[in-house]
């Protein structure tokens, strides 16, 4: 029987999770709703691979024997005219997320782990303490205000069906081919154009995405984590430290210069790109209560006693 399934695995964050379970020799099954990924199964062998497109009774009894269901798909952050419409995100990210839990339930999954975002905190913490997990949300947009409302709704279905939710909250992922802002980094260095980033000092919060999917199997397996959020960080580095990492990763070169980080703040005004700059400039920094093992074991980790699910109030935005 496998012990994990998990949805979204043609997508960027499940392609790497495979690759961690089969490395790791758990069993797993992982769902997909485009079959271009289906012919892996040939290389596969504790991990397989289906199709989420199948009849339910078939579905659920594929999922029977699973220890958790681990849910990746989402609608990501979009930009553009739709970026700040709710009813664009709640489809998938709110009506997507109940359906995989109440699927969950019918194959009697004791563990449901959903991936959230960071963004349900807010948008940075510029002039501010860290973000923790004790916090009340403050989501800064509709899609974490969607994220968000998961969340909620997935609190009262687990408790009501004795499942046990551990919630992730992920800063910015990053890894080969990641998209969003770690894609539009990569293509301005192809450009191989000089970037004014010499300067910037900031501290972000960064998630490797093998560090997550270390952290979503331990999330799987470990007790201590049920009915508990996850704020997991690899690591905090500065925009010009992203950046030349981007470089060094895929061995580009592109000359970084020296500007004000208040004259990168103007030039996203006059473009209409506030929060753009405010992204480069800015600060987002994690009071983590999950690192990789091998920085967990260099300094202190908050106790995972202080994270359970009713430790923030909720939110009433929207």
């Amino acid at each position: 029987m496998s012990k994990i399934i998990y949805n979204g695995a043609n997508g960027f964050v499940g392609r790497n999770l495979t690759k961690t379970l089969e490395k790791q020799g758990h069993k797993a099954l992982g769902l997909m709703r485009r079959p271009e990924l289906l012919s892996q199964n040939e290389y596969l062998n504790s991990v397989k691979l289906a199709l989420l497109q199948q009849e339910e009774a078939a579905l659920i009894d594929a999922m029977k024997g699973a220890k958790a269901f681990v849910h990746l798909a989402g609608k990501a952050h979009q930009t553009g005219r739709m970026s700040n419409d709710f009813q664009n995100y709640a489809q998938t990210n709110v009506e997507l997320t109940m359906k995989m839990a109440a699927l969950a339930s019918k194959a009697a999954i004791s563990k449901f782990i959903f991936i959230s975002s960071i963004g349900v905190h807010g948008a940075h913490t510029i002039g501010q303490s860290p973000f923790r997990v004790e916090d009340k949300p403050q989501p800064h947009n509709a899609y974490a205000l969607s994220k968000l409302r998961a969340e909620e709704e997935l609190r009262s279905y687990c408790r009501a069906n004795n499942i046990a939710l551990t919630i992730i909250r992920p800063p910015l992922i990053y890894g080969p081919s990641a998209p969003g802002n770690i894609e539009k980094l990569k293509k301005l260095a192809e450009t191989g154009l000089p970037v004014p980033f010499a300067s910037l000092n900031n501290k972000r919060a960064i998630l490797e995405v093998s560090d997550l999917c270390d952290a979503i199997i331990e999330a799987a397996f470990d007790k201590d984590w049920s009915d508990k959020i996850m704020l997991p960080v690899s690591h905090h580095l500065s925009t010009r430290d992203i950046y030349e990492k981007i470089l060094s990763d895929h061995q580009l070169k592109s000359a970084l210069f020296a500007c004000p980080p208040r004259f990168l703040k103007w030039g996203g005004m006059l473009v209409g790109k506030s929060h753009m700059a405010e992204q480069i400039t800015g600060d987002l920094v994690i009071e983590s209560n999950w690192r990789p093992k091998e920085m967990a074991s260099m300094s202190a980790t908050p106790s995972k006693e202080s994270s359970g699910l009713g430790a923030n109030e909720t939110s009433k935005a929207g």
